[in-house]
């Protein structure tokens, strides 16, 4: 893992397949922690004004299991929503 980490901080051109490895060699759920953790921490420092939304537990918000379709719809309207409208 710590090579993985010393890979992501060095090559910035393959950040994001790196970030892949990572998500592979942590596994889904815990990479999702590691994410929540770090988003968390950035966060208290207020470096990052984030939520975070779980196939899981946006299912249980809506009362159905959400498939892919939905997901991208949710993703979609997260990836056009623009918050400094509400300052």
């Amino acid at each position: 893992m710590t090579d993985l980490i010393n890979k992501f901080k060095t090559d910035n051109i393959q950040r994001s397949e790196t970030a892949s490895e990572i998500v592979k060699e942590l596994g889904e759920e815990n990479a999702l922690n590691l994410a929540e953790c770090i988003l968390a921490e950035l966060g208290e420092q207020h470096k990052v004004v984030w939520a975070t939304y779980t196939q899981e537990s946006l299912s249980s918000c809506v009362g159905r299991t959400l498939d892919e379709d939905d997901m991208n719809e949710c993703q979609d309207c997260l990836d056009n929503f623009n918050p400094t409208e509400y300052l």
